[in-house]
């Protein structure tokens, strides 16, 4: 299979040039910590904006206990609460899971990306922290 023409060759390129945010970009990385206080049931703002031109390499999540047998975490934006996670139970204590959904990675940011949680079907645990990571690549 040829990858000819492919999406990441500068627009109208005949010289095969790599746009700068897939090939020389700056990687940038964004954490933000959670502190669990049997947090309700619904959608919370990450201090992780994501610029407009960028490109999402991966995310990840780790937590100092697991975050319950039933309570589900999406990772997302506005509209598309399930972006860069789909809703899933987060069972894994003090390790990184790594997510980047298929469809979001890698794919170039028309417009800046406010990062939301949405916790749902049962609370967080009434103790403990989760640390969210974004990892991106840009031009800037």
């Amino acid at each position: 299979m040829a990858f000819t023409n492919a999406s990441t060759l500068a627009a109208g390129s005949t010289s095969g040039l790599v746009v700068p945010n897939v090939l020389g970009g700056k990687v940038r990385v964004a954490l933000a910590e959670f502190t669990c206080a049997s947090d309700a049931a619904g959608t919370y703002t990450a201090p992780i904006v994501i610029p407009r031109g960028a490109r999402v390499i991966m995310a990840g999540l780790n937590a100092d206990a697991t975050l319950g047998a039933s309570a589900t975490i999406a990772i997302g934006i506005a509209g598309a609460t399930g972006k860069y996670r789909a809703a899933a139970t987060y069972t894994t204590a003090d390790a990184w899971t790594f997510f980047a959904l298929n469809a979001a990675t890698g794919a170039q940011l028309t417009a800046a990306e406010q990062i939301i949680v949405t916790i749902a079907v049962a609370a967080l645990p009434s103790s403990g922290r989760f640390v969210l990571m974004f990892m991106w690549v840009d031009n800037s």
